[in-house]
């Protein structure tokens, strides 16, 4: 081998050692760190969006309520007639008891 392409050879191979293995052990660092915090924002997304699942589950049941909700209502009016009826009844033997009293 020619002596100068011997030290062209020798000064490259020291320039990659030197210069170029550095640079690219830096970027492999970065490129690493990078990953790390993509799998830790991973993470808190899949957590995240386990917690919204959870509070989430049961706006399905919602529908379920919305379609009785028409039934309830005409319950409760009925249970008001009923009471209502009873306010009177009782009303009307209350104030024949206390006339019967006086």
């Amino acid at each position: 081998m020619n002596r100068i392409v011997a030290a062209i050879w020798s000064f490259m191979l020291v320039a990659t050692g030197v210069a170029v293995v550095p640079i690219v052990v830096d970027l492999l660092r970065r490129i690493l760190n990078a990953a790390r915090n993509i799998e830790r924002y991973t993470a808190d997304i899949l957590n995240s969006g386990v917690g919204i699942a959870t509070n989430t589950a049961h706006v399905a049941a919602l529908k379920d309520t919305l379609s009785v909700a028409p039934h309830l209502v005409a319950g409760a009016e009925s249970v008001r007639d009923h009471v209502a009826t009873i306010e009177t009844v009782l009303g009307r033997n209350g104030a024949t008891a206390e006339e019967g009293a006086a």
